[in-house]
């Protein structure tokens, strides 16, 4: 616990300091370079053999995909699709070549998946910090504030299951002060670091939508279980003490960011 709590607040640090402090270029360089190391730990955690091709392919798509979405969220389409046209032509290719037919299926959507995910995860990020920094550090407040409540919750009084079979430590009890303190949370922010917000209405259309970007993060959270589960692995990686792999310590957002962005964009209007 302890061990966890020092790297958690290490890595929180870091986390609003970069966000501050660090020009929008450079973020963008960190988002690249953490997306790409979220794909090989999801290309470690699926896939049963080491391919370095496959890993560069697809590695190479999130980069692109990323920096697309940094420039225009839409253009990421335009790769997405690419990427899939890709995947299929060299699974086919491998298949007419010997590769069993189920095998290359499997591989083909294992690919497409890991693309999609990893950029729903990360994709996001740095059209957010275009709306405003501090978009981007709610965001973050709203989903890790959740996580931490639930996780502290859950393990000390926690005793009604919420997803059995999936995540059997994830407890009704950690989902419903997820809830609360993510709300709490956002309310404080707003009230100590944006009290302008509302008067123009912005800070109430933020409370009302933090509900649905707190319950996205823990559906995030249990999809990351899912896959976990599926490779019967307890964590996808060791890349922070005591939290596990990157993917452990972000998969909130994976659903959670991109709802955040479209409800700024609808909200602004833009």
């Amino acid at each position: 616990m302890k061990q966890r709590l020092i790297a958690g607040i290490f890595a929180a640090a870091v986390l609003v300091a970069g966000i501050i402090y660090l020009p929008i270029v450079w973020l963008l360089v960190v988002v690249l370079a953490l997306g790409i190391l979220a794909y090989m730990e999801f290309d470690r955690m699926l896939f049963c053999d080491k391919n370095l091709v496959r890993q560069i392919r697809v590695a190479g798509f999130v980069g692109v995909s990323i920096t697309l979405m940094a420039m225009e969220v839409r253009l990421a389409w335009v790769c997405l699709w690419m990427a899939f046209g890709v995947f299929a032509i060299t699974h086919f290719i491998q298949a007419n070549k010997g590769v069993d037919y189920g095998q290359s299926v499997s591989n083909l959507a294992l690919e497409w998946l890991g693309l999609s995910y990893i950029v729903s995860l990360f994709g996001f990020l740095v059209p957010i910090l275009n709306l405003g920094r501090n978009y981007l550090l709610l965001l973050f407040v709203i989903v890790f504030v959740g996580d931490t409540a639930a996780y502290l919750v859950g393990t000390r009084v926690g005793k009604t299951t919420l997803a059995q079979r999936v995540s059997p430590k994830k407890t009704v009890e950690g989902f419903v002060s997820a809830l609360l303190f993510a709300e709490l949370s956002c309310f404080l922010w707003l009230y100590f670091f944006h009290p302008d917000s509302w008067s123009t209405g912005e800070g109430m259309r933020l409370l009302i939508w933090t509900p649905v970007i707190s319950i996205l993060a823990q559906v995030g959270d249990l999809f990351e279980s899912l896959l976990k589960r599926s490779q019967a692995m307890k964590d996808s990686g060791a890349f922070l003490p005591g939290h596990g792999g990157l993917l452990d310590r972000i998969d909130g957002l994976v659903f959670a960011a991109p709802v955040f962005y479209i409800l700024l964009t609808l909200g602004a209007g833009r």
